[in-house]
């Protein structure tokens, strides 16, 4: 346990400690990744033998909890020996993929293909503007209306106006070209679990 640091000869101490613990600090070149094992194989830069199966996190956590960094292959890496004698990527260079798992149904992962979140509701930015709208459903109705209009139109311009009727002619044509057509439903075009 730390004691609390009251002076600058307390610091010294610390760092020295640090220096002189077991643990050693190799950079090295990403050779390969193994995702399933959550490790990589690297050469240090120095020419000694290559480092394998060295761990992308300091413990390997059973259940897939955590954020776990991929590097990119070629990118540099530091790694940290324990004093077990076992390595894990301290620091890194360049990312290839980030994943973040919070719980079975909360996860993010970002990669060069984009960002996969699986959450129960994502709120963005407070969530104060309501749900995001499912453009294919809106589409959908907003063709309802289109379709309604272009036949509205049609109809006005091709009905016959029989003389002393007062429109009943217009009405018939518009009331059979009208009445088969769906009228638009809003109330389905929404993502409420995405909410910005």
């Amino acid at each position: 346990m730390l004691k609390k640091l009251t002076s600058k000869m307390n610091i010294r101490q610390l760092v020295a400690n640090i220096i002189t613990s077991n643990a050693a600090f190799v950079t090295a070149k990403v050779i390969t990744i193994d995702k399933e094992q959550q490790t990589i194989d690297c050469a240090p830069i120095t020419g000694d033998a290559d480092l394998l199966d060295v761990k992308l996190q300091p413990s390997v956590v059973a259940d897939g909890l955590g954020v776990l960094l991929y590097p990119k292959i070629g990118s540099i890496v530091i790694t940290a020996s324990t004093q077990d004698g076992s390595s894990f990527v301290a620091m890194y260079s360049e990312i290839d993929e980030v994943n973040i798992v919070v719980s079975d149904n909360i996860k993010i992962r970002a990669n060069s293909n984009g960002i996969n979140i699986t959450s129960p509701e994502i709120v963005i930015n407070d969530g104060n503007n309501g749900a995001l709208i499912v453009w294919e459903r809106l589409l959908a109705e907003l063709q309802k209306i289109v379709l309604f209009l272009d036949t509205l139109k049609t109809t006005i311009q091709t009905a016959v106006p029989a003389p002393g009727d007062g429109g009943a002619a217009i009405k018939l044509a518009l009331t059979t070209a009208l009445t088969p057509l769906s009228t638009p439903q809003f109330n389905n075009i929404t993502n409420t679990k995405v909410k910005h």
